[in-house]
C-alpha cells in the first residue's frame, strides 16, 4: 500500500470557499441580480413536495440545487460490489444508504454514492441524517477526480465524517482518507489502495476490516 502525506490530497480548507450570501460575485453570475441560494430545510421542503421529477439524484451545495448524472455501466457495477462487499463486515447498528441526502451543512445537503449510516433506516422516519450519523461517506469519480479529492474532501472532513473514500473507476484504485481534522478541512490519513492489496477500517471504532479493494473496484 502506497501511503501518501495529507497535503497530497489537494484538500483545500473550508475557509478557502465563500459562504453563499448574496454578493458582488454573485452578481458578476448573474446579470439580472443575485441568486435565491436555499437552505436545508428549504431543500427538504422541496423533495418532500415532489418537486424534482421523479427518479433525480438532487443535491444542494452552497445553498444551490444541483442533479447528478446518471450513473455508467461501471459505476452500477461498483455500487453492486460495495454493497455485497461492506454489508458481509458492518458490525451491528450500521446500514448502509445509496444516494440518499447528507446534512453537512446549513446549506449542504449533498448525495454521496454511498453511506455507513448509524442505527437503523425506520430511525429516520422524522429526518435525514446528519455527518454525526455517517461513519462512511464513498464517492465514486467515473472522469472527474478533483472535486472528490478536493472540495468534497474539504466539505466532508470539515463536516468530521470519520472515514472518507473515492473509487476512483478510470484509475481503478481507492484514496482512503481517515481521522479528520475538521478545523482544517483535511484528513491526517490517506492511502491509496491497488487491487491486490487491503487496507484496515473501523467503524465507530469497530475494526471490521481489512478490505479488499478488487471486493469494491469493477475487475474485468
Amino acid at each position: 500500500m502506497s501511503t501518501t502525506a495529507p497535503a497530497s490530497t489537494g484538500a483545500i480548507p473550508p475557509e478557502a470557499y465563500p459562504r453563499p450570501t448574496p454578493g458582488p460575485s454573485t452578481v458578476d453570475a448573474c446579470p439580472e441580480g443575485d441568486p435565491y441560494l436555499f437552505s436545508v430545510d428549504d431543500f427538504y421542503r422541496m423533495v418532500d413536495l415532489d418537486i424534482f421529477p421523479e427518479g433525480n439524484r438532487t443535491g444542494l451545495w452552497d445553498g444551490r440545487i444541483y442533479e447528478k448524472p446518471a450513473k455508467t455501466l461501471a459505476h452500477a457495477v461498483t455500487e453492486m460490489k460495495l454493497i455485497s462487499a461492506l454489508y458481509r463486515v458492518l458490525p451491528p447498528g450500521w446500514f448502509l444508504s445509496a444516494d440518499n441526502s447528507l446534512t453537512i451543512g446549513p446549506d449542504r445537503a449533498p448525495s454521496p454514492d454511498m453511506a455507513a449510516i448509524r442505527g437503523k433506516p425506520d430511525d429516520y422516519l422524522d429526518r435525514r441524517p446528519d455527518s454525526a450519523d455517517a461513519g462512511l461517506v464513498i464517492e465514486m469519480a467515473d472522469e472527474i477526480l478533483r472535486n472528490d479529492v478536493g472540495r468534497k474532501l474539504a466539505a466532508y472532513a470539515g463536516a468530521g465524517i470519520p472515514s472518507y473514500w473515492v473509487l476512483n473507476l478510470k484509475e481503478y484504485v481507492i484514496h482512503v482518507h481517515s481521522d479528520p481534522i475538521p478545523e482544517e478541512g483535511r484528513y491526517a490519513s490517506m492511502a491509496t489502495v491497488k487491487p491486490g492489496e487491503s487496507f484496515p477500517f473501523q467503524l465507530g471504532g469497530v475494526p471490521v476490516g481489512p478490505i479488499a479493494a478488487s471486493d469494491l473496484l469493477p475487475i474485468r
